[in-house]
């Protein structure tokens, strides 16, 4: 009878293990990061010509907290303390904050995804159910995962690393809504990091090309508990967790 219980546990291990998707492997690679620290230059160009340029520096821990400072075109600060999360613009008339368990999932995205990787993906498809699909030239492995708003593929290369992601409407039809690309890696506490990424969206007024390079990557760096003290930042400013409140007009943050 022991003998039938431990192999019945252990068929049910076995299961578990195979139902382990490709994107959730790929996101349990990056457990040993703790920390991450770097700056972001980010660059948007539509086909009309016109060129958005965003630089900020971040630093990330696993527990959630971050520290988020963009210092133009806007200036925005984000700081999240393991409980809540503070998020202010230079020239609002307040700023947003929410407990960390009631933020939508995007903004749970945002404050967990580890700058310099493909993990912003990986993160949404936690749980979804995965597709084989035909290998293509540098990427010999490809998964599809049916969202409820999109398609997501990940292309995976020789060297096991997320290579691109492309998003359909639905099955993996027609051309892609966006396909991003990483580039420029770099292996750091057996794990891998992206230096540049690139994103070309498709939109009714065409696309739109977006590259993000990776300046300074510090990977499980000590970062100073006062980084994630909102009180040390924000002195004189008003918190409301609703965004109408700050735009009126919109009710949706800039």
């Amino acid at each position: 009878m022991k003998t039938l219980v431990a192999i019945t546990g252990w068929m049910a291990l076995v299961g578990m293990v195979r139902s382990e998707t490709l994107a959730e492997r790929l996101l349990a690679s990056y457990e040993a990061v703790q920390s991450v620290s770097c700056e972001l230059r980010r660059e948007t160009r539509s086909e009309g010509g016109n060129v958005l340029r965003i630089l900020s520096r971040v630093h990330w821990r696993h527990d959630d907290r971050l520290h988020a400072e963009t210092v133009s075109p806007l200036r925005r600060r984000v700081v999240a303390d393991g409980e809540t999360l503070f998020s202010y613009i230079e020239g609002d008339p307040m700023g947003f904050a929410r407990p960390i368990e009631r933020l939508d999932p995007d903004w749970l995205v945002s404050l967990r995804k580890i700058p310099g990787t493909p993990t912003e993906f990986l993160l949404r498809l936690q749980g979804v159910p995965e597709t084989v699909l035909a290998p293509a030239p540098e990427f010999p492995v490809r998964r599809g995962y049916a969202t409820p708003r999109l398609f997501v593929v990940l292309a995976v290369d020789t060297e096991g690393r997320v290579g691109r992601v492309e998003t359909y409407r639905d099955a993996e039809t027609g051309e892609p809504l966006s396909v991003h690309r990483f580039e420029q890696w770099e292996a750091r506490e057996g794990a891998w990091f992206s230096l540049r990424q690139e994103t070309v969206t498709s939109m009714d007024g065409g696309r739109v090309r977006e590259t993000v390079q990776i300046l300074r990557l510090e990977v499980n760096p000590v970062l100073p508990a006062p980084l994630f003290q909102p009180q040390r930042f924000f002195r004189g400013v008003r918190f409301t967790d609703d965004f109408r409140r700050i735009y009126p007009a919109g009710g949706t943050s800039r």
